[in-house]
Formats: structure tokens, C-alpha cells, sequence
């Protein structure tokens, strides 16, 4: 299992110059978080963006990546990302966050993502992706697969509801409920009615 306290200190540091802000849906759904004592899991946790606010809160936050020794040392993805089932990931838990992670990865990685969400053991999974929006994607990248090869380069999809719906077919969740913000699709599958997730905006 990871350890909580060397993970917190050294993704401070690989943080330390990445200015990409908390995710708007994790800030949103803080106060659900407090509401138990509950074990969380960012899974695709990249550059620790929501890590260590949650932290900071006084939440257990749990972190996985394929390429964690890479974030903690440095800013950006790698060009390829190989999404294997890790044995930190045996314990349960009780909220599982995705987190921009689906629409940078093409087929042959996005399947295999989706596999791993559906083999850890939680009430809760929330996924957030890119949806289309009047300048995303922009004119000047490739078509790639089902994406586009940006300039960096790296992978990027735009996710459609639909998507998203396909998405939450290939897992057994009773109530699901999808919200659009912005640019961001998000999907909340949970065992059960909560005032949360009732409140939650659907489409």
C-alpha cells in the first residue's frame, strides 16, 4: 500500500509548479466526502491536483497512477501510458475518482482504464471527462482513433453523452446520474439514493 505520508510530501514538491487547479466536480463534491468516514481512491491521479487539496482537508485520499515515480518528479504525461491492475488497489473503497483520465488515453488503454475501475470495489465512482465545446477540439489537430494527436503531443478525446452512457452500461450502479459543466462530462454511479447524488444536475 502506498504510503500516505512520504506520497503527501513528495507530490507537494512535483506539484509545486503545476498550476492546474482542483477539479471543479472533486471541489464540488467535498462535502459529500465529510459526510462519513470515508476511504477514497484518485485513480489516474497524474499530477496530484486533487490529492492534496483532499488532503489538506483532513480526507484519506488514496492515490494510484501506472506512472507514479514519474509525477513525482516531473510536470507532464509521458506520451504513452500503459494502465495495468496494481496490488496497492486490494483494499475497498468507499468514493473512487477518475478525473480527467479516460480522454487522454486511445482504445487500446481506455478499455483496459475502464477494466480496472470495474475490478475495484466501491458504492461510489465518479468520473469526470472531456466533452465537445465550440473551441474544443481546436482546428489545428489530427484525427487519431477515436481523438485527435494534439500538438504537444499528446491523446485527447471528446467524450458525447452518449459516451458516457456507454460508459456506465459496462458497470451494475442502480442510480446513475450525468452532468455537464463547461467543457466537463461527468458521471456519479452509486449503490444507493443520497441526498448528493439525488441533488446531483442531471441531463
Amino acid at each position: 500500500m502506498i504510503t500516505n505520508s512520504l506520497l503527501y510530501e513528495n507530490s507537494k514538491l512535483a506539484a509545486k509548479s503545476i498550476k492546474d487547479p482542483m477539479s471543479g466536480f472533486v471541489r464540488m463534491i467535498i462535502p459529500f466526502m465529510k459526510e462519513g468516514d470515508f476511504k477514497i481512491l484518485d485513480c489516474g491521479s497524474g499530477n496530484f491536483r486533487n490529492v492534496i487539496p483532499l488532503q489538506d482537508e483532513n480526507l484519506e485520499v488514496w492515490s494510484f497512477d501506472p506512472f507514479m515515480d514519474y509525477f513525482l518528479g516531473k510536470k507532464h504525461y509521458p506520451s504513452e501510458i500503459l494502465v495495468e491492475r496494481d496490488p496497492r488497489l486490494q483494499d475497498d473503497f468507499d468514493i473512487v475518482i477518475s478525473n480527467y483520465v479516460l480522454n487522454v488515453l486511445p482504445t487500446e488503454y481506455r478499455d483496459p482504464a475502464i477494466d480496472l475501475l470495474k475490478s475495484i470495489t466501491t458504492p461510489n465512482l465518479m468520473i469526470e471527462v472531456r466533452g465537445f465545446t465550440s473551441s474544443f477540439p481546436p482546428g489545428s489537430w489530427k484525427r487519431y482513433e477515436d481523438g485527435w494527436v494534439t500538438s504537444t503531443p499528446t491523446f485527447q478525446k471528446a467524450f458525447e453523452v452518449n459516451d458516457l452512457i456507454n460508459i456506465a452500461d459496462q458497470f451494475n450502479y442502480p442510480v446513475r446520474k450525468y452532468s455537464k459543466k463547461g467543457e466537463s462530462l461527468r458521471l456519479w454511479l452509486s449503490e444507493e439514493e443520497n441526498t448528493y447524488v439525488s441533488n446531483f444536475k442531471n441531463l
